[in-house]
């Protein structure tokens, strides 16, 4: 375990009783022992806790609350003199923040520092396109290996200013606990210009030793404890639209999954947006970015293998001075626009392993005629055995 890799010369670990034990045993003598103890308890100490009766006595010290309860250790005065450290390390091994002083004016300290919950930090300003501040925004932090967890919320003041303090997703057996750490914004009605990509970083109790071996992240994409980031947000106004999914009989699908999805995705996504149709087989998608080519994927109430579905071609979408989305294309070079605003998704053939619908769907593209289906009001297919059309 991470714990048993900071302690020093002439100490050993055992547990026993629900407690870890580091002790100091230079003669193996009992009389010589020195024990600083660890345990987790499913509440907070009150600050007046103390150990009956204890010989030496036993100080206790706070730190935090780890994934296994609140972190408690008892130790000796003279545990500080053997191991003058041991409250910083067994923190950085629990995964916890350390604590931080500073001065007031009138030459006192307290103590600050953040959330040992939360010992990561961002901050920084959204805005408008035209530089405006955007308040009521939402920042989250999600966090972990795989599958990442919201580990961190807050708003944004009515100056676009935030202050987002979050913690681990995971944590590792390890005194590092590196881990993706993704900061995004969100606001009704807006997408983020840039996707937000500027907060597709990592976290970490320390930097790793020798190169960062994660998508070719680099120390300075790194929180760290104490050191917060600087992240600024510009929202731009999304596109929305409205449809209904049919089979090939006319029939209306409830319970359909529709999603958008591409090769420009936001960090730690698999799709843009998705949402699901109603029991009428009507489905309503907002904050649908513009400018960007995505797919539109629709997938069977049950997901089992082969993991049918169905997809569209890249399309890019635009939006009207009502946020109504349009579909924008090249027809024989000359553009071509559209509304997509209660369109039917028309699903033909059984569908086909959904990541071969959508790479397949790839080289379609929007033209005069294909497979007999017209475009020019507004139709669209991909996938040959399988496709979607888009229509009136």
């Amino acid at each position: 375990m991470s714990i048993k890799k900071i302690l020093p010369e002439e100490w050993r670990l055992s547990a026993s009783y629900g407690a870890i034990f580091l002790m100091h045993s230079p003669t193996g003598l009992k009389k010589d022992v020195t024990s600083i103890q660890i345990w987790f308890t499913p509440e907070k100490l009150p600050a007046d806790f103390r150990f009956g009766e204890s010989a030496p006595p036993q100080e206790i010290h706070y730190l935090g609350k780890h994934s296994l309860g609140h972190a408690n250790v008892a130790a000796p005065e003279s545990a500080e003199e053997l191991w003058p450290s041991f409250l910083d390390d067994v923190r950085a091994a629990l995964g916890l923040a350390s604590e931080k002083t500073r001065e007031i004016a009138d030459g006192s300290s307290e103590v600050i520092g953040f959330d040992p919950d939360k010992p990561w930090s961002a901050s920084g300003r959204v805005t408008d396109g035209e530089g405006n501040p955007i308040a009521g925004a939402t920042v989250r932090a999600h966090c972990g290996t795989g599958t990442l967890h919201e580990t961190g919320s807050t708003t944004t003041d009515a100056d676009g200013q935030y202050k987002l303090s979050f913690g681990p997703g995971i944590h590792k057996d390890d005194d590092v606990n590196l881990q993706a750490a993704t900061i995004s914004v969100h606001f009704v009605g807006h997408f983020e210009k840039n996707m937000h990509r500027q907060g597709d970083l990592l976290a970490a109790n320390k930097l790793p030793k020798g190169a960062i071996d994660w998508g070719g992240k680099k120390p300075e994409d790194v929180f760290l404890p104490d050191k917060p980031k600087t992240i600024d947000f510009v929202m731009l106004p999304a596109a929305r639209f409205r449809g209904t999914v049919v089979d090939q009989d006319g029939k209306k699908l409830s319970d359909i999954r529709i999603s958008l999805t591409g090769d420009e995705l936001p960090p730690s996504s698999s799709v843009v947006t998705q949402t699901r149709s109603d029991d009428e087989g009507s489905f309503a998608i907002d904050n649908v970015p513009t400018g960007f080519k995505f797919q539109i994927l629709v997938e069977p109430v049950k997901a089992e293998s082969p993991w049918l579905a169905w997809a569209s071609p890249p399309i890019e979408f635009v939006a009207d001075d009502s946020n109504d989305a349009h579909l924008r294309y090249s027809d024989s070079g000359k553009a071509i626009d559209f509304s997509v605003q209660g369109l039917t998704l028309l699903l033909h053939g059984t569908g086909v392993n959904w990541k071969s619908s959508l790479e397949e769907s790839k080289s379609k593209t929007l033209a005069p005629k294909y497979d007999g289906l017209s475009t020019n009001d507004g139709t669209i297919v991909s996938a040959g055995m399988a496709w979607i059309e888009l229509g009136k």
